[in-house]
């Protein structure tokens, strides 16, 4: 089964007018990646309500209210990074044992919810990719 994750056109817009004039990937991405750990939050009421795994990332409502859960952040993160042209997929699995998302990109491992939070992560383990 092939899954199409949730992009959203106003995220990759954005994304496209901060890499204006950017040839370098690398830079791309770093612009991206600056952007998202600096304009969103993260969402710690949805994380507690919400079920614990089957659910879809909600790009629409991650970019309107500028947070979002793991998944959210993360499924964002990869359409803004695609939509420059850039390798990323949504990586879903474990964080210290505990149900995760994040990006992989040609760069490593970029996680949004650590970049927000600041939160400590000794381990990642993949599941599946997207």
């Amino acid at each position: 089964m092939k899954i199409h994750l949730p992009f959203h056109a106003e995220s990759i817009e954005t994304a496209r007018q901060l890499c204006v004039g950017m040839d370098d990937g690398f830079q791309k991405y770093k612009a991206v990646v600056n952007y998202v750990s600096t304009h969103f939050a993260y969402d710690y009421v949805k994380a507690i309500t919400i079920p614990k795994r089957g659910g879809l990332p909600d790009v629409e409502n991650c970019w309107k209210k500028r947070m979002g859960i793991c998944g959210d952040l993360a499924a964002m993160t990869v359409g803004m990074l695609r939509g420059v042209g850039l390798k990323a997929w949504l990586v879903i699995g474990r964080a210290d044992k505990i149900c995760h998302a994040w990006v992989e990109t040609d760069w490593g491992i970029y996680d949004p919810t650590v970049a927000i939070t600041k939160r400590k992560i000794k381990t990642y383990k993949k599941e599946r990719m997207y």
